[in-house]
């Protein structure tokens, strides 16, 4: 059964501006209904996943929210601890972002159904090396390289 629990209202200056849910705010728009949809719907449809990093990604994925340029500029050892939940997602600047380029690169390289198994995956280390047979240092080597390959030329 999927939960959706609402920690409490997230105020600013006495004025409501969203929900908060795992210490992140939301805005009462649109948008964060579509955004907020997306994870019901994927959940439902995949199975819940444990990490913020892969959930918050395909929401972006298929949002269309992707920065390539932010994504290519991001540190790989922060990358990493991101991936591993090493480090807070929602405190991290640019991880939205960044986490729809990376699931973007692995639906594209190696389709939406891996990236499924990969979704629910307990160990995300041990997803890695069982569904595509890469550790994770080799797999954001191969981001890093898709990435560069997706920026503009000028």
């Amino acid at each position: 059964m999927l939960t959706c629990e609402w920690k409490r209202i997230c105020r600013e200056g006495g004025k409501t501006w969203g929900l908060q849910k795992f210490g992140e705010c939301h805005s009462l728009d649109f948008g964060a209904i579509e955004h907020e949809s997306l994870h019901f719907v994927f959940n439902y449809s995949v199975g819940e996943n444990t990490g913020h990093f892969l959930a918050e990604g395909v929401v972006m994925y298929f949002q269309k929210q992707s920065n390539y340029e932010l994504a290519y500029s991001f540190p790989a050892d922060t990358l990493k601890k991101l991936i591993l939940e090493q480090i807070d997602f929602f405190s991290t600047k640019n991880s939205y972002p960044v986490s729809g380029v990376f699931v973007n690169f692995l639906i594209e390289k190696w389709g939406l159904e891996k990236f499924k198994t990969l979704y629910i995956y307990k160990n995300i280390s041990n997803g890695f090396k069982t569904i595509y047979n890469k550790t994770i240092d080799e797999i954001i080597i191969d981001f890093k390289e898709w990435n560069k390959a997706q920026l503009p030329t000028i």
